[in-house]
């Protein structure tokens, strides 16, 4: 990965520079942020991303097909750091 990796939803913004993911989130969930050692598990399922956190809480994202792609790459460097 050359540069952060970003996925920009609706009212989300991700960002991943290959030790921490941040996530900007306008909404009820607020922003947070994780280290390499604690990364959240991320899946997507028909227009949804869960995100499941450390802490055992999740988080749920509608996207539509066109932030799809981003969101895959995002998952591939986040799924990558997780293995180093």
């Amino acid at each position: 990965m050359l540069g952060p990796c970003e996925a920009r939803l609706t009212d989300v913004l991700f960002v991943f520079d290959g030790t921490v993911l941040e996530l900007f989130d306008r909404g009820p969930n607020g922003s947070a942020r994780f280290h390499r050692e604690f990364l959240p598990g991320m899946a997507i399922d028909r227009g949804i991303l869960t995100i499941n956190n450390p802490d055992k809480t999740y988080n749920i994202f509608p996207f539509s097909e066109e932030q799809q792609p981003a969101l895959e790459e995002l998952m591939a460097s986040v799924a990558a750091a997780r293995g180093a």
